[in-house]
């Protein structure tokens, strides 16, 4: 009799000890997916605002237009062959169920940002663009802008691209190289 609760007690710490380790591996498991949705919501978002700045760029007639939807960046019907911008339409990584909240500048859409409303793991590492991520402090804060500085504002009244072509800006067009006259 003492034998059996003895084998009892030990199967019983046995499978204590078995779920302990299993919680702490399904809670790890849990962080990395989440570490590897916030690399690939830094990946799409970064496929928006170049898609974005794509656009903006090839507007044809000398007059730069933001996208009105993002279906736009699939197909730009502003040309007798449209062109494509985007390759499709990412869904957003960390709140999947949730479409993109889009960043409006008057009818344009400047850029995209998550809606969720998760702690993000990320800390550093960012891009030189993507720097004012790392106080974040949840996804939504995360917004991928063509537009950068106080114009990035949904209620600023225009568009008004920074002044030098930069990594991190490329809306405007390289400089030519100076000519010295004699």
């Amino acid at each position: 009799m003492k034998q059996r609760g003895m084998v009892l007690l030990g199967v019983l710490v046995l499978l204590a000890v078995l779920a302990a380790l299993g919680a702490q591996i399904g809670m790890r498991w849990a962080d990395e997916r989440a570490r590897d949705d916030e690399e690939e919501l830094l990946f799409v978002g970064e496929q928006y605002r170049a898609a974005i700045e794509s656009y903006w760029r090839s507007s044809p007639g000398g007059v730069r237009q933001f996208p009105a939807q993002l279906d736009d960046l699939l197909a730009d019907k502003r040309f007798p062959t449209p062109r494509r911008h985007l390759r499709k339409l990412y869904r957003d990584p960390v709140a999947p169920e949730r479409p993109w909240a889009e960043i409006r500048l008057g009818n344009g859409i400047v850029g995209v940002h998550s809606q969720s409303e998760a702690e993000p793991f990320r800390r550093s590492g960012f891009t030189l663009r993507q720097a004012r991520f790392a106080e974040a402090q949840r996804h939504a804060d995360w917004a991928f802008s063509a537009v950068t500085g106080p114009a990035s504002a949904a209620s600023a009244p225009a568009f008004v691209p920074p002044p030098a072509r930069s990594a991190s800006n490329p809306f405007l067009p390289p400089r030519s190289p100076r000519r010295h006259l004699p």
